[in-house]
């Protein structure tokens, strides 16, 4: 069975430099340029909204400081500190989503409308980020445990299918926010509408935005290792990660935002607008995001 893992190994990548390419020259989504403007937008942020870098830094410098509480200085039994662990998930989601209302307002501004958020939209942001960490949740614990079901053989196999099933789903789950951004009535439909006619662009490329971060994580991990709670280590990796994380979300949430919105462009039926708040531009035309 692991030679025949093996032997798939090659095709697999070649696949995947395949969609890579094919996608970047032939995506209506303009996959690319998305992720250029994604990560551009992402650095003007500092200077933009120095509020949102601030929320986003002490969200992501929560955990690892919890971390600490809870197993050096309060050690805690594993089910309350797993527990504690998923509570603050949920909450970091659902803030996450919150303040991603407001760059998505910064990136609309002059486009196709006037974007405005409401309380009422920030509270269905909110609602959004929570249901799609726990839908996750609940994904990878219900892969998991039908893959432990698997003979021992095909452990390998099911191992892989649980993180392919886990990446399918959450590809359109990420779309939700910016279809609810772009004034989408039911953005839960439009992000799966949206990920069924163009597939193959969103997963290559919605899967690819989670690489700088993996990349991030390796290095901190090289510098403070599992298990290590010396102080100015630990404090001073995770704070280099969590500085590094803000701009990585304002990246994903921008980037996600244009894939959708270059989709968007096109006449497509499945995007149910609210005519009351999606208010064209002044000259009538839908422009390219900046």
């Amino acid at each position: 069975m692991e030679a025949f893992l093996d032997l798939l190994t090659l095709p697999l990548w070649l696949g995947a430099a395949f969609c890579v390419i094919y996608t970047a020259l032939a995506s209506p989504l303009e996959p690319v340029q998305s992720l250029f403007k994604g990560w551009k937008g992402s650095f003007q942020l500092l200077s933009s909204d120095r509020r949102a870098v601030f929320w986003l830094f002490g969200l992501f410098c929560v955990a690892p400081a919890l971390e600490f509480l809870f197993i050096r200085v309060l050690p805690l039994r594993p089910p309350i500190l797993l527990g504690a662990g998923f509570t603050w998930q949920a909450i970091t989601a659902g803030a996450i989503a919150f303040i991603a209302v407001g760059l998505h307002q910064s990136v609309l501004a002059g486009t196709i409308r006037e974007f405005e958020p409401t309380r009422r939209r920030f509270m269905w942001a909110t609602i959004y980020g929570v249901a799609v960490f726990l839908a996750l949740l609940l994904c990878n614990f219900g892969f998991a445990l039908l893959s432990s079901l698997l003979p021992r053989a095909l452990l390998p196999i099911g191992n892989e299918a649980n993180w392919l099933l886990r990446s399918l789903i959450f590809v359109p789950l990420a779309l939700v926010r910016p279809a609810q951004s772009l004034g989408d009535k039911r953005p839960l439909r439009a992000a799966f509408a949206a990920v069924f006619e163009r597939p193959i662009s969103f997963i290559v490329w919605i899967t690819s935005l989670s690489i700088p971060m993996l990349l991030a994580k390796l290095v901190v991990s090289s510098v403070v290792r599992p298990g290590d709670m010396s102080p100015l280590p630990y404090f001073g990796g995770h704070a280099a990660l969590a500085l590094f994380s803000v701009f990585n979300c304002a990246a994903f949430e921008m980037t996600t935002l244009h894939l959708l919105y270059n989709l968007r462009r096109r006449p497509v039926s499945y995007f149910d607008t609210d005519e009351t708040e999606a208010r064209s531009a002044p000259d009538g035309v839908e422009r390219p995001l900046a």
